[in-house]
């Protein structure tokens, strides 16, 4: 037998994975030959995580106070004496009809005052009907009345100090409105009485307009509504039927609702009710 003899020992080794692996073992002038080890792929569990997410949606609820309306004592003052076809019965009936009749909150109740002797007038709340009250408007303001004891100054003071105390009415906020229609020119001496009893309706809270036609008018409207400037309102003409007329009114009846915190509601209505006339 040769003494140099190699012998190659080869084995198979199973791994408990089921690999299998080469080796031998050289002689001694021979390189070991390359090992090659062949790895088993390794697998990873994979967990798939699911995330919800909760939408809350919080629906906040605003709560509207309503508004408080202003209540209404409104009286017609008339210093003179007019025709049918005037116009004043028109020029009143669309403001009355801004208003809703009645006695409670928010409502409007109507008088009038006619200068004259005895002084013929419509009580506050006589009428609960817009249709009532102006069917004797009309009758009373085309009537001939005699002027004697009743001037101007005297028939706003009679209003300020009889009219308005006279009604009863339980409402928070109660407002004293006279809307005066001056057509006859003042005695001299007037102005101070009208000053007088202007000053006077002024500090028992009434809100006095004065509609008056004529220059020479102009100083006794102004100390009528308490020498208020934006309460007066000259027209043109000696009737109520002109542009500058239904124009005057149209004003009243924004300064009035002005100060009311549910104007808005009456301001719609106002502006159908006049828009045909506003053309």
């Amino acid at each position: 037998m040769p003494s140099h003899t190699s012998y190659f020992l080869f084995f198979v080794v199973l791994t408990s994975f089921g690999q299998q692996s080469y080796g031998c073992f050289p002689s001694s002038d021979k390189e070991a030959p390359v090992v090659t080890t062949t790895t088993a792929p390794t697998t990873t569990p994979t967990t798939t995580s699911t995330t919800t997410t909760s939408t809350t949606t919080t629906t906040t609820t605003t709560t509207t106070t309503p508004c408080m309306p202003h209540s209404y004592n409104i009286i017609f003052a008339q210093r003179a004496v007019i025709p049918k076809e005037h116009g004043l019965s028109d020029r009143i009936s669309e403001i009355v009809a801004q208003f809703d009749m009645g006695a409670g909150e928010g409502k409007a109740q109507f008088g009038a005052r006619f200068a004259g002797t005895p002084g013929i007038r419509i009580k506050l709340g006589d009428y609960s009907r817009q249709e009532s009250f102006m069917k004797e408007f009309n009758q009373r303001s085309t009537m001939q009345i005699p002027y004697g004891t009743v001037e101007g100054g005297d028939l706003l003071e009679r209003i300020a100090y009889y009219d308005f105390p006279e009604s009863k009415r339980k409402v928070k906020t109660l407002r004293k409105i006279v809307i005066y229609y001056l057509q006859v020119n003042g005695d001299p001496g007037e102005v101070k009485s009208y000053d007088m009893n202007g000053e006077f309706a002024k500090n028992t809270g009434v809100q006095t307009y004065v509609v008056y036609n004529g220059p020479a008018m102009q100083p006794d409207a102004y100390v009528l509504s308490g020498m208020r400037a934006h309460f007066v309102k000259r027209v043109d003409g000696n009737d109520l039927n002109s542009e500058s007329a239904k124009e005057a009114y149209r004003e009243i009846i924004d300064d009035i609702l002005a100060d009311d915190p549910c104007r808005k509601m009456k301001k719609y209505k106002r502006e159908a009710d006049f828009g045909s006339s506003r053309s």
